[in-house]
């Protein structure tokens, strides 16, 4: 498929909330991140969630009002949807370790309502983690999934010290943390417990 639209006029369609443009850029990419994230060991159903979290995120930035698209928006929206399918899997593999070292199997109804809570509070963090902004976000990821350490962090965010990549992580950590506990879902989930 070939894009019938300029690169302006598809981001002015996405702040506009035009549906048109919106399924454009759906079926434009659809197949692309089936194929990247197949490639990559996912499944379709993971494409799927990674395309809808792209185009989220992407619509997210986009109404900010400051956003200045300094590549062709293939390019922009190629690097969204493959760091989106990085943190995703990312996530996914951890809670893959939890899950291959709980204890039993669900054998009754209330093993199978801790499992849809578990997966409930698992949507929450990520939900929350793909509101935050690019700084807080990509601070998060280096330091826990990919495992830098604070000069790295320090380094690759240009900040001046390593007490400031310090301190930014843990605003983050606490910003992170404060968002999760307003989630209305994560509240109610709390509530049933």
């Amino acid at each position: 498929m070939r894009i019938a639209l300029s690169d302006q006029q598809i981001i002015e369609g996405i702040q506009k909330k035009d549906n048109e443009v919106l399924h454009l850029v759906y079926e434009l990419y659809r197949q692309r991140v089936m194929d990247f994230v197949t490639y990559n060991n996912g499944t379709e159903n993971d494409a799927e969630e990674v395309l809808q979290e792209a185009i989220i995120s992407l619509y997210k930035e986009l109404r900010k009002g400051d956003f200045v698209l300094r590549k062709s928006f293939d390019i922009y929206f190629r690097t969204v949807y493959r760091n989106t399918w990085k943190y995703l899997s990312k996530l996914k593999q951890k809670y893959l370790l939890i899950e291959a070292f709980s204890e039993g199997t669900m054998e009754d109804e209330s093993d199978f309502f801790h499992e849809f809570k578990r997966e409930q509070y698992f949507r929450i963090i990520i939900d929350t983690v793909n509101e935050m902004g690019e700084g807080c976000r990509k601070v998060l990821e280096m330091f826990y999934f990919q495992k830098m350490s604070m000069s790295e962090i320090a380094k690759e965010m240009n900040y001046k010290s390593v007490q400031m990549a310090k301190n930014k992580r843990l605003r983050c950590l606490s910003y992170l943390k404060e968002k999760i506990k307003a989630h209305n879902l994560y509240k109610n989930l709390r509530n049933d417990e």
